[in-house]
């Protein structure tokens, strides 16, 4: 296995990009000498948090909440398979105010919550039931008020970060949307918070988080497509201005991900 030195010392040029991915991959991997540490940290991780799947927390307490609406619709998902072929990127949108019901459907579809038993679990697969991805939404025309709203699946209910008025050319400072062809309602950024996670898989934790984030993107993709939302998934953005912007410690919770959704023109 590489060492760092070995990594970082070298000119930086295309292949050494690589090696950097490369020496990740390669250092949070599990081999048959490594696995039993592995699964000793795993096993202490339950004696540290007793019962995870049952915290929920306020990770906003100060914030201003708005309540999600319950389903006033059945949305029809009989025909998956249709879904999945006619799902593509769609880089133009109708710039229509889109309302509370339905940004409440679409988060309640893609990342909502379900309780098995006595734990609390989402829509989504995720790494020891650990759920390490929080949901930004960008509100440019929609029902709510413009500005940035946190989004947890246990919570029914979004956090009225902050307000921003003219948050329709402030995102383009942050996120990459040059290859968009019209203005956008709402962008949600996707963002990891790895502190439990890490303590229960170590750096394996990051690759568990960006695998859940993907769960995630899928759904959105599929959900609006059958909404007839338009929908591009973003991975351009600058890291820690974007954590700034949000209000995030970029220390301990990062930006991996982002969706561009609005109704089909």
């Amino acid at each position: 296995m590489r060492e760092i030195k070995d990594v970082f010392n070298k000119k930086v040029n295309h292949e050494n990009e690589f090696d950097v991915a490369a020496f990740y991959h390669e250092n949070s991997e599990f081999t048959c000498l490594n696995v039993d540490s592995k699964l000793q940290k795993i096993s202490d991780f339950y004696l540290l948090k007793k019962d995870p799947l049952n915290v929920t927390k306020d990770l906003f307490p100060f914030c201003e909440k708005v309540e999600l609406l319950k389903f006033k619709k059945k949305w029809d998902f009989s025909n998956l398979k249709k879904l999945l072929f006619n799902r593509r990127t769609r880089r133009s949108f109708a710039f229509n105010k889109l309302s509370l019901q339905k940004i409440s459907d679409f988060l309640n579809m893609s990342y909502g919550r379900k309780t098995v038993g006595d734990n609390i679990l989402s829509t989504v697969p995720s790494g020891g039931a650990l759920f390490p991805i929080h949901l930004y939404l960008f509100s440019i025309n929609t029902a709510l008020e413009n500005g940035i709203y946190h989004y947890y699946f246990k919570n029914n209910y979004l956090d009225q970060i902050k307000v921003v008025k003219n948050m329709g050319d402030d995102i383009g400072k942050y996120l990459m949307i040059e290859n968009l062809e019209s203005k956008v309602p709402l962008y949600i950024v996707f963002t990891a918070d790895l502190r439990d996670a890490s303590l229960k898989y170590g750096n394996r934790a990051y690759r568990f988080a960006l695998i859940e984030a993907g769960h995630i993107a899928q759904n959105m993709s599929l959900i609006a497509e059958n909404m007839k939302w338009n929908s591009t998934l973003l991975g351009g953005f600058f890291d820690k201005d974007l954590a700034k912007m949000i209000g995030v410690n970029y220390n301990y919770e990062k930006p991996v991900y982002a969706i561009a959704l609005g109704e089909s023109v």
